[in-house]
């Protein structure tokens, strides 16, 4: 049996009635049971509640006895990871199948065991005897929606880092004619209030973030914008905007320069699903009302995702019901910070439709037909290079772990700063910083208005620790070649020293001091320490950065890996025997592990047996201890990690579960993960042991329950009470749509908290801080990756502030004395910019 089932039930019409097979590689595994009728009040809208008789109807149809015996079979094989259903339908019919909320249907929940599953499967009746659990919330099973397509895929060649085009349509309104109707269909503007665009930014957003490409056509999009936007190819689509009848809302072309607005033109979803094909894209993302699927007034089905998918798109998420712009803009966030991890497209969307629970809008993910992977392909090789430019900022002094308060995005850290850089990283990627430094440089070029030199970088590759020891051999030596800078340049040269773990030599110091004498012009400089080690990378990053005398050092964490592997292994002194996929199991690899010194392949274990191994005997031994085995398993194997907190949050027993709490804390991804998993099982401060319950904690506990949209529960007032900072964010999300406020950036404290709880996403400086005069504002330009949009923003300041971000020259005009007053009132900009580290309880 394979480890992932992957299941399509195959709906066929007979007349008005429909039949259900279960087909594997295209074959029947049984012959068709009786034809179900398919009546009009089967078809619920999202936002409704699915009556029990409905349910019970759909499974009827979905479930008959045959399909219902080969599900079980397949669930009581099914250890790890989950089941992938598909449900292919008719193309054509007197309805839409696709259309019928088939993720309320109930099967056996995720706990049940086999004895359940067979028993449901034998039984008359297609409900459980518990009630079950609907597929659309099941942990262990992927509900997509397949489609048969006899339209050719093209093959592209891949473009080297992944591209999205993002077309934003949802300023188009007024009366828009759809051909074929009898009159037009009338749009009406956004309130003001609607930031009808947070969607579109947030996409920007998640995609510099990972390095992605993201190409936005002109908005609102046009279709002369939107076909210059998709040449040279793409793999991700994403459109914001109106569905209508077939086809989806745009801008009208006009003379160039129109930026559209009042009424709009109707684009045919065929035509869109030819150009997209052609481009290569992959996936389209449509938030759009109604975009999934339904019919009309005469039963003629007009779903546009189906349209793409048959046109020749391998996968749509689309919006079954109607989807407002806030909500598009968190589904959208949650999504594409899944996708861009390297999750299949149909794991990100279920992530993502737990952000709009409750809502009237349900995203649906469909398929082509015969397509097996659903991981979209350049995003995973994005994944492994490690290229997003994430890290954390830590004391020299101490254990400190990763804290979310001091987090930074190296490409804004490096390029806005004023005053001459010597860092020291702690980075196990070794990825490519000249390269990304580069592209900051490129997007400030874009955005400023005036002739000025960009700062240039360069690699020194130093084996063995060693440092160039005079300015031929670093100027000789230096990836790309060297080039001396025009005079004027004040922006000056950037320059990194990649080192790896090996002992530091003696008057490393002294030589890495000396470098600055070989180029004048030098403005940053970073240490890279790499190797395969994470924690010798960290060790040795910290002790030189102590002999510099730095108070500080960055750490970069590695990537999560795949948390299963694609087969099973075995290793020599490991048994295979009963355990071996439980507690016990994982410790003897981890022994494993220990004992070679080096990197031993993900184990394969069952993650609940894990966590029902140490309910039932505490196999980990103390509180402390347990820690202990989860911090090795984060460091060794961080994708068996995340899988490990999902459990222990779901099913460890308390207290033993704050264990894991306290160590996702220390990730706002992790603790993501975490309360995603606890569900409604919400963690209390009163599950954690005193000596854990610091502030730190209790404001990332609580900022996660908000943006989990938590925000009405008991949960989140007993976290609050432990995190005062917390409450900056509270107040924000509890306005509702009015969001931030320009005051709200007064404090730093407060603009990290409103940015860790999704609260400005996206946030628009030019709105809310125009002349850059609130500290929270210059603490949110290092936390975020640099934008062309910020990069407009800090342009836009005036000269003394430009100075303090190192975009004018340091000693302003050239002849100008030095002003001490002007030194004492840009003193709280550079402060915000980089705040010096508090991690005593005291200072929070």
């Amino acid at each position: 049996m394979q480890l992932n089932p992957d299941i399509t039930i195959c709906l066929e019409f007979q007349g008005e009635s429909v039949t259900a097979v279960v087909r594997e590689g295209g074959v029947a595994l049984h012959d068709a049971p009786p034809a179900r009728p398919v009546a009009g009040n089967l078809f619920v809208p999202p936002g409704r509640s699915v009556s029990p008789r409905v349910t019970k109807s759909m499974a009827e149809i979905l479930l008959p006895p045959p399909v219902r015996f080969h599900l079980s079979r397949w669930m009581e094989e099914l250890t790890l990871g989950h089941m992938r259903l598909r449900i292919l339908t008719p193309g054509d019919g007197p309805r839409d199948l696709a259309a019928l909320r088939w993720e309320a249907v109930r099967v056996p929940g995720a706990r049940a065991p086999r004895e359940e599953w067979r028993a449901w499967a034998q039984e008359p009746s297609v409900m459980p005897a518990d009630g079950g659990q609907p597929l659309g919330e099941h942990p262990r099973i992927l509900l997509v929606r397949s489609v048969s397509s006899k339209v050719r895929q093209t093959v592209r060649t891949p473009v080297t880092i992944g591209r999205v085009v993002i077309a934003d349509a949802t300023a188009v309104y007024g009366e828009i004619a759809v051909p074929g109707a009898d009159k037009p269909v009338t749009f009406a503007p956004p309130p003001p209030e609607a930031s009808a665009d947070a969607d579109r930014r947030l996409v920007e957003r998640v995609a510099s973030e990972s390095r992605l490409s993201a190409r936005t056509a002109d908005v609102p999009a046009t279709p002369r914008a939107l076909r210059r936007a998709l040449e040279g190819g793409a793999e991700v689509f994403y459109y914001g905007g109106h569905q209508l009848k077939g086809g989806l809302a745009l801008a009208a072309d006009g003379p160039d320069g129109r930026e559209g607005g009042e009424g709009g033109t109707w684009f045919s979803a065929d035509r869109l699903g030819e150009m997209l094909a052609e481009a290569g894209v992959g996936l389209a993302v449509l938030m759009a009302c109604h975009s999934g699927g339904g019919t009309d007034e005469q039963g003629k089905n007009f779903s546009v995702a189906r349209r793409l998918v048959r046109a020749g798109v391998t996968q749509v998420v689309a919006v079954m019901g109607e989807v407002t712009h806030r909500q598009a803009a968190n589904f959208a966030r949650v999504f594409f910070a899944a996708l861009v991890l390297g999750e299949p497209s149909d794991l990100a969307l279920r992530e993502a439709r737990k952000v709009l629970e409750g809502v009237s809008a349900l995203p649906v993910l469909f398929v082509r037909e015969g397509v097996g992977d659903l991981v979209v392909g350049m995003l995973p090789e994005v994944r492994d290079e490690r290229r997003a430019p994430v890290a954390h900022r830590l004391p020299v002094e101490g254990d400190g772990e990763p804290d979310e308060r001091y987090r930074v995005h190296l490409d804004a850290w490096w390029c806005l700063t004023g005053r001459t850089v010597v860092d020291v990283l702690a980075d196990p990627t070794g990825d490519d910083l000249t390269g990304l430094m580069t592209d900051a440089e490129r997007l400030l070029a874009l955005a400023r208005r005036r002739d000025e030199a960009s700062r240039r970088w360069y690699l020194w590759d130093t084996p063995g620790g060693r440092v160039p020891r005079n300015a031929v051999e670093l100027r000789n030596s230096v990836i790309p070649a060297y080039r001396p800078a025009p005079p004027g340049e004040h922006r000056g040269t950037g320059l990194v020293l990649k080192m790896d773990t090996s002992p530091l030599p003696p008057g490393i110091c002294r030589d890495i001091e000396r470098i600055f004498r070989f180029d004048p012009d030098l403005r940053a400089l970073v240490l890279q320490v790499t190797g395969p080690h994470s924690e010798q990378v960290r060790s040795s990053a910290k002790e030189l950065a102590r002999l510099l005398g730095h108070q500080e050092y960055l750490l970069r964490l590695p990537a999560p890996t795949a948390t299963v592997p694609a087969r099973p292994r075995r290793w020599p002194g490991v048994t295979g025997g009963a355990g071996s996929r439980g507690a016990r199991g994982l410790l003897e690899r981890l022994a494993l592990a220990r004992r070679v010194d080096g990197a031993v392949p993900v184990p394969e274990v069952d993650v609940r047996e894990v966590v029902d191994d140490l309910n039932a005997d505490g196999t980990w031994g103390t509180f402390d201890e347990e820690r202990e085995v989860l911090n090795e398993v984060r460091h060794r194997w961080p994708g068996l990690y995340r899988s490990l907190l999902e459990a222990h949050a779901r099913d460890r027993v308390p207290p033993r579960r704050s264990a894991s709490l306290c160590m996702a804390a220390a990730r706002d991804e992790d603790l993501d993960r975490w309360i995603g998993a606890a569900g409604t099982d919400l963690p209390l401060p009163g599950d954690v042991r005193r000596q854990d319950l610091t502030r730190p904690l209790a404001e990332a506990v609580a900022l996660a329950l908000l943006r989990a949209n938590h925000a009405d529960t008991d949960a989140l007032d007993a976290w609050a009470e432990a995190a005062p900072v917390a409450a900056a964010a509270i107040r924000v999300a509890g306005r509702g749509a009015t969001g931030p406020l320009p005051q709200d950036l007064d404090l730093v404290e407060a603009a990290v908290v409103l940015d860790r709880a999704g609260l400005l996403d996206p946030v628009d400086f030019t709105e809310l801080d125009p002349t850059g005069s609130r500290p929270g504002s210059w603490a949110l330009l290092t936390r975020r990756p640099l934008t062309e949009e910020s990069a407009r923003w800090v342009y836009s300041l005036g000269e003394e502030q430009r100075r303090v971000l190192g975009l004018e020259p340091a000693d302003g005009a050239g002849e100008r004395p030095a002003d001490a007053e002007l030194e004492a009132n840009l003193a709280p900009y550079r402060d915000a910019l980089r705040p010096p580290l508090s991690f005593a309880e005291e200072d929070w």
